[in-house]
């Protein structure tokens, strides 16, 4: 399975009870992987499509996608409201269907 915002608070805990109850995570974040990073990690955009095409391919059996990614500051989210559409709805839709097209077809938001 794939966790995007995997180096975030929600991400990050979901991806520890994975790997806890026996699953091996792979992690997509922006940011760089945290110290002491114990998981398949890689740092890119969700919305890269090479970068999605390589982790899905590089991963047999890769079904099911955590999205965990999304900018959450509200007083960003006001100044910039553009920012955060691209982010947070542009972004995840076009990573949701170049997944569909890889064959990855379960998604928990």
């Amino acid at each position: 399975m794939l966790i995007t915002g995997g180096a975030g608070y929600i991400g990050h805990h979901i991806a520890f009870a994975l790997a806890d109850a026996g699953h091996h995570p792979v992690i997509l974040d922006e940011l760089p992987a945290p110290r002491g990073n114990v998981f398949d990690y890689h740092q890119g955009d969700i919305a890269d499509i090479s970068l999605l095409s390589e982790i899905v391919v590089s991963h047999p059996g890769l079904n099911l996608v955590i999205h965990c990614a999304a900018k959450i500051e509200v007083e960003e989210s006001i100044l910039k409201p553009e920012l955060y559409y691209l982010n947070n709805f542009s972004k995840p839709l076009a990573m949701i269907y170049h997944l569909m097209d890889l064959g990855v077809n379960k998604l928990i938001v």
